[in-house]
């Protein structure tokens, strides 16, 4: 059975913010802030978790412990054979999972689209220079079949929205 991935091709940007206040009772900065998009179809086959994303991130040297608050949203194309409740989260190589999203079709027909979407701080801190690697993964329901994670979230035809699949990163001093 083949199993795989279309490699995806990712834009990362990586800019530090000096003053960036985080609306909160207490004022948090966002140290690290990272913008990854999906720019070409990737195509998801079994049931084995895929990585849509790695990521690599470099605490502040000074300000933590850092928390990471993960953002993404994953515009998925159902083929026919593969409906079913699949999943999609963060882990951050370290061991601790979040930001996970369950979603799905009951019943996929040829077209079938749907978005899991999700935004979360990581349950742990990091330190001072802490290197990190965060993951997307991606866990279809079926074994065979095929789940496409799209470039942009298209119906029918039109362009619903114009901003392709997503994963967002950034870093917070944490309270």
């Amino acid at each position: 059975m083949l199993r795989g991935l279309t490699k995806l091709v990712c834009s990362l940007a990586l800019l530090c913010v000096a003053c960036a206040a985080f609306s909160s009772a207490e004022a948090q900065v966002i140290q690290v802030y990272s913008h990854n998009v999906v720019t070409s179809v990737a195509n998801v086959v079994g049931e084995d978790p895929v990585e849509l994303f790695s990521v690599n991130v470099t605490m502040p040297l000074l300000g933590c412990p850092c928390r990471v608050r993960a953002d993404y949203m994953t515009v998925i194309l159902a083929s026919q054979a593969c409906g079913g409740i699949g999943q999609t989260w963060i882990d951050d190589g370290l061991g601790n999972n979040f930001a996970q999203q369950i979603g799905g079709v009951p019943t996929a027909t040829s077209g079938s689209l749907f978005v899991l979407q999700n935004s979360e701080l990581s349950p742990s801190t990091y330190s001072n220079g802490q290197q990190v690697t965060f993951y997307q993964f991606l866990q279809a329901p079926c074994a065979s079949g095929l789940w496409s994670v799209q470039t942009t979230y298209n119906l029918f035809g039109q362009a619903f929205s114009q901003e392709p699949s997503y994963f967002d990163l950034s870093v917070y001093t944490s309270l």
